[in-house]
């Protein structure tokens, strides 16, 4: 971790935290002019976070051996990327949607996550043996090292609460777009797609790839978006600072924020779901996950007032979230370390493809997710300039 973040102190309202808030209470406005009760999914969502954030416990915890036996800041690096290439392969070459959503609000885990919370445990255990040799070698450094250790991690904590509260504020304004902006504009985002290809309709020239293994490919990608939270966030802290991940993470809540306003800009359900293209997708169309969001839309658009709100059901397709998402954690991995973001490249390719191939998104909402994200970070860029001068 850098050593000029290290003893700055920490604000008691930072920039997340505050846009976050002001998210928050925009969302808690809007629906209660609509009609609409709040739903607060707080419960649900920390769940969500806290499943995501086991996945950074080893690598957070080889952090700390390594600065507590002392060892090089290569060893310490080597020994993290090793992780992440063994995470980034397990997950590329296993079930992934087994191992993350199996319901609507993804609360559901497989056996993978278990073993990984096994396998977090272990290291932790591992951990206290090297805080107890490094007490024995040095008592006064490895006290030094916890306290400053700790103060960092429970900054990183005070973050991911953020977090909790902006999938909270996120999941009502997005299940409310039907109510709050009625109307969609599929058709032309379609034409505008058809309109790119001289004529040719894009999404049927995808959709005529049905091999088994490449359609497993691409639905294993598009949800590999989940795993980019843990890269994005834990990657910056592990080999930049608690400072960097507090930035990266204002991005992605400016990425959240902007999104929301596109949303209802422009309300769109996706090709999957549009009534002119939703044919062209049936091959794919069984995923648990697309239904039960089909489902909730549906009874929403029939019941506005009653119909309940889970974390991140309803249906929005401009501009792209996921590729807005993916595009500030690879921009965020590429100021902290090459090695890891170069190795995001080619699940971020796929990514791309696969929003598109499984007809959550038009050819249109991938520009629109990458301005997305351009206008988070030139807005994050903004802000730490001005609070440095």
């Amino acid at each position: 971790m850098q050593s000029s973040d290290r003893h700055r102190r920490f604000v008691w309202l930072n920039p997340v935290e505050a846009v976050t808030l002001g998210y928050l209470a925009a969302s808690i406005l809007l629906i209660w002019v609509s009609g609409r009760r709040f739903y607060w999914l707080l419960p649900e969502c920390a769940r969500i976070v806290a499943k995501m954030a086991v996945w950074a416990v080893p690598p957070a915890a080889a952090a700390v051996f390594a600065d507590v036996l002392g060892w090089a800041t290569r060893r310490k690096r080597i020994i993290l990327l090793a992780y992440y290439v063994f995470l980034t392969v397990a997950l590329m070459g296993t079930h992934l949607e087994a191992a993350l959503i199996r319901t609507h609000y993804l609360s559901r885990f497989s056996r993978l996550v278990d073993e990984v919370g096994w396998f977090s445990l272990a290291c932790m255990v591992v951990l206290a043996v090297a805080v107890a040799i490094g007490w024995y070698r040095d008592r006064r450094r490895t006290a030094q090292v916890l306290r400053v250790q700790a103060a960092e991690l429970a900054y990183a904590f005070r973050l991911l609460v953020s977090l909790v509260f902006l999938f909270v504020a996120y999941s009502n304004l997005k299940a409310a777009i039907p109510l709050l902006r009625p109307g969609l504009f599929d058709g032309w985002f379609y034409r505008l797609d058809q309109l790119l290809f001289l004529g040719h309709d894009p999404l049927e020239l995808v959709s005529r790839i049905r091999t088994e293994w490449f359609v497993t490919l691409m639905q294993r990608s598009y949800l590999f978006l989940f795993f980019f939270v843990l890269f994005g966030l834990s990657g910056t802290f592990l080999f930049g600072s608690v400072r960097e991940m507090e930035r990266t993470l204002f991005a992605f809540v400016l990425v959240y924020a902007v999104g929301t306003i596109g949303y209802y800009l422009t309300p769109s359900v996706g090709p999957a779901f549009y009534n002119e293209t939703s044919h062209l997708f049936r091959h794919c169309a069984d995923s648990a996950l697309k239904l039960s969001l089909y489902n909730a839309y549906v009874e929403f658009c029939r019941h506005p007032h009653t119909a309940p709100v889970f974390p991140f059901n309803g249906l929005a397709a401009f501009p792209s979230l996921h590729v807005a998402q993916m595009a500030i954690f690879l921009y965020s991995l590429w100021r902290c370390e090459k090695v890891l973001a170069w190795l995001l490249v080619l699940p971020c390719f796929l990514l791309t493809v696969a929003t598109v191939y499984l007809g959550w998104h038009y050819v249109v909402d991938i520009p629109g997710g990458l301005l997305v994200a351009w206008a988070a970070v030139f807005l994050c860029r903004r802000l730490y300039r001005c609070r440095r001068a």
